[in-house]
């Protein structure tokens, strides 16, 4: 009787620490990885987009601040990565000795720094929840999830060179849980996989 009492207080325990803390957090799948990734020199943030099924403006403000936490991540990971950062899509034009501007779109060369650019996207969907409901049924109710897919074009072309999503969902957690820290993470282990230049 003695050694079950112990036992039984350490499964108890865990199954306490597991319902405060009932978030899902799936691992990032690649779609798509260029073997020719490392002749770039150069990257920019093309688009981040945040979408949630919630319109509350508590909810509008949480998206502000988790597009401007990505846009952060990704200059971040773009560094880190060994790309040059640049803060907007470098020009697409090129000039002729005739002083005629030729551009990628009608079919004419591209700039030198725009052909080893590459535009890196994020897009985002988030079902913020319910943290009430959170709290008070658990089990699923009021859930909240993330979508994230993480986009590298070819700058001039727009060939995806690069394409991987993550999703990740909170079901129930100490005082309802915050997404917040849901979300973060599932950002920051997006970007974590990117390859990078060697």
């Amino acid at each position: 009787m003695k050694r079950i009492a112990p036992r039984i207080s350490i499964i108890l325990i865990a199954a306490i620490v597991a319902m405060l803390t009932a978030c899902s957090s799936g691992p990032v799948r690649t779609e798509t990885q260029a073997d020719d990734l490392n002749r770039y020199r150069n990257a920019y943030i093309a688009d981040v987009v945040v979408r949630s099924t919630e319109n509350s403006a508590n909810a509008q403000a949480e998206n502000r601040e988790v597009e401007q936490f990505a846009r952060a991540e990704l200059q971040r990971i773009i560094e880190a990565s060994r790309y040059r950062y640049l803060p907007a899509r470098p020009t697409s034009t090129a000039v002729t000795d005739a002083g005629k501007e030729l551009g990628a779109d009608n079919g004419a060369p591209v700039s030198d720094e725009l052909a080893k650019t590459l535009a890196v996207s994020l897009s985002m969907d988030i079902t913020w929840g319910n943290r009430a409901l959170r709290y008070l049924v658990g089990f699923g109710a009021g859930h909240g999830r993330i979508s994230s897919t993480l986009t590298v074009k070819d700058g001039a072309t727009g060939a995806v060179k690069y394409r991987a999503s993550k999703d990740s969902a909170l079901a129930m957690g100490l005082f309802g849980g915050s997404m917040e820290p849901i979300v973060r993470e599932n950002i920051a282990g997006l970007l974590a996989e990117y390859p990078g230049r060697p």
